[in-house]
Formats: structure tokens, C-alpha cells, sequence
């Protein structure tokens, strides 16, 4: 039996009908939704299985309160390892800093592994969540502090990473579970290059012994860097006082508060550097504003 045009019509209406149905719609979104919350969900941070390691979170309010040596961390964002960061010293897993500090490592470690293919940053300690002390530190306390280990090699001059950080000796060496490593002059320079010349985030130290502090210089001698980037370096790494923790495994880095944080304090005046730096950011910063002002159509009544 043929079936009658009026009832083919009738049943394809029908059926366009409940396509269209908010209910169809929905279920169909609902599904497509599911489909990637499942496909993200077999898609796991390959570092998760780390000692520390932290989820990622909405972006919380970070605030650093106080001086370096007694203060506080509102909020902090949490320094994972990736490709080019790592984790040493994670008694603690104080990995937790403003977006500032965070972003200064992160950044840093790039620059590296941008001269370095698959080098990675051996990360230190930065402050507890909510700030506070620390055992072993006499600041870390509000998020504005990092412990930055220094790149070393081999004996066959590869790349190599102690499993923690380890000093260095008069020669250059230093000694991990019965290995010898040499310190990575190029990279090491490399990386207080960065620290002390990133664009973002304003460097208030880098704390470090004499005798890192000479190798450092000797190199960005031996690279033939102009002579006002090493004075820069020269004055920016400090030397610990006698009584002091002194540093011949890491850098201790400090950076100087949010310009304009009432509620954080510096230890010490911004470099000259530092404020015509501020000085430029605020200038593209109001060239920025009056662009998009002039991009704003005005109507006319």
C-alpha cells in the first residue's frame, strides 16, 4: 500500500517538531558537554603525581602583607613543576607566592629552556599558605621570596639535575649521593639575566655567597656583557651577612612589592632602574587607556 502524501507530511512535521523542542535541545547540549567534561577528565596534568602538586584553581585575590620577615599571604597561586620547573625541598611544600613572584619564576625558567632545550628550573621554597614562618627561613613570609638551585653538568658536561640543592665548591663542584657535578656558568648567568631584567615583575635581591657571585660575573665577563648589565648584577646580588644561612646552593630572590600595596613593605629603596621602569609602565598604561577612550563611538543627540 502507498502511503498517502498528506501523511508524510504529517510525520515529517512531526518529527522536524520535536527536533527543534527546547527538550531535544537541551538533552543535545547537555550531551556534547558531558562528551568534554569526559574527554578533559582522561586528560590528566602529567605532573600531578608529584610530592607537591596542586590542583588548579580559580583565580583567587592575592595580597602580600607586611615585610618579608613578618608577614602575610591572602590568597597565592601555587608554583607547579612542568616542563621547565621543578620541585627541591619539599619538606614543606611551600610553593605558594603572589601572581608576581610566580610569574617571575615561570618566565625565568623559559628563558632558559629557551638557550637549554629541556632544561628546568630547580625551585626552592616560597612561602607556606597564608604566609607566615617557615623552619629554616628567617623570611619566605608573605609570598614575596623564592629559593631559585643552580644548573649544573656532569662529568661529561650534560645537563644534569641533583635531586636536591647542593653547594658548591671552590672549584666549581659540588657532590650529590656520590656524584660529581659541575656548576653551569652559561645557564646559571643566563638565568640572573633574566631574573634581573624582566619587564614584569620588579627584582628587589638576589642573595647569594661570593663565590657564586664571582663565578656569575666571570662568565658575563667571559660573554662579553656590556658593562652596565654586569654592574647591574654586581649590585643586585648581595652577599649574606656572616651569621647568615650562606647561600652556596641557591639564590635567594626577593621581589619589591605591587607599586601601590599600602598594605606590603619593602626592605629597602627601589633601584634607579626600578623606578624608570614603573615610570614606563605607567606611561603605556595611560597611552593604552586613551587609545581605547578614542576607540569608544560617541553618540550624538
Amino acid at each position: 500500500m502507498t502511503q498517502r502524501p498528506g501523511h508524510f507530511v504529517v510525520a515529517w512535521m512531526a518529527t522536524l517538531t520535536w527536533l527543534c523542542s527546547p527538550t531535544h535541545v537541551e538533552a543535545q547540549v547537555l550531551s556534547t558537554v558531558s562528551e568534554v567534561l569526559v574527554e578533559s577528565s582522561v586528560m590528566p596534568d602529567p605532573y600531578a603525581s608529584s610530592e607537591c602538586y596542586q590542583a588548579p584553581s580559580a583565580p583567587v585575590v592575592t595580597m602580600a602583607t607586611g615585610l618579608a620577615t613578618s608577614g602575610a599571604l591572602v590568597g597565592g597561586l601555587f608554583v607547579n613543576p612542568s616542563a621547565t620547573i621543578r620541585h627541591v625541598d619539599t619538606q614543606h611544600c611551600a610553593y605558594w607566592g603572589t601572581p608576581e613572584i610566580v610569574g617571575l619564576v615561570e618566565r625565568v625558567a623559559a628563558a632558559v629552556a629557551e638557550v637549554s632545550p629541556g632544561a628546568r628550573l630547580a625551585v626552592g621554597e616560597l612561602s607556606a599558605p597564608g604566609g607566615g614562618a617557615i623552619d629554616g627561613h628567617s623570611s619566605h613570609q608573605n609570598g614575596r621570596d623564592v629559593d631559585l638551585g643552580f644548573y649544573f653538568l656532569d662529568r661529561q658536561g650534560r645537563p644534569a639535575e641533583p635531586g636536591r640543592l647542593i653547594d658548591v665548591r671552590r672549584n666549581g663542584t659540588a657532590r650529590w649521593k656520590n656524584q660529581t657535578f659541575r656548576f653551569d656558568a652559561p645557564r646559571n648567568w643566563r638565568m640572573v639575566e633574566a631574573l634581573i631584567t624582566d619587564a614584569e615583575t620588579d627584582v628587589e635581591f638576589l642573595l647569594v655567597n661570593t663565590r657564586i657571585r664571582t663565578m656569575i660575573l666571570n662568565e658575563a665577563r667571559r660573554q662579553r656583557v656590556p658593562r652596565p648589565m654586569r654592574d647591574r648584577a654586581a649590585r643586585m646580588m648581595m652577599i649574606p651577612r656572616r651569621r647568615e644561612h650562606p647561600h652556596l646552593n641557591h639564590f635567594h630572590v626577593r621581589i619589591f612589592c605591587v607599586e601601590g600595596a599600602a598594605e606590603c613593605t619593602d626592605g629597602r629603596p627601589l633601584w634607579e632602574w626600578t623606578v624608570a621602569a614603573r615610570g614606563a609602565r605607567r606611561d603605556a598604561q595611560a597611552v593604552e587607556a586613551t587609545t581605547l577612550d578614542a576607540a569608544i563611538p560617541t553618540l550624538t543627540l
